[in-house]
């Protein structure tokens, strides 16, 4: 998608990109664990 909307981007926002996406999925993740785990009954 990156290559759709900028063309040919730089390396650092490729970097910038990927890192804030990687971010991404780990909070939501954990957010989606941690949901999971406060609902479970002992």
């Amino acid at each position: 998608m990156l290559h759709a909307a900028a063309g040919t981007p730089p390396r650092a926002l490729e970097l910038t990109v990927l890192v804030a996406a990687n971010l991404a999925a780990t909070a939501l993740r954990f957010i989606l664990l941690r949901l999971a785990m406060h609902h479970r009954r002992p």
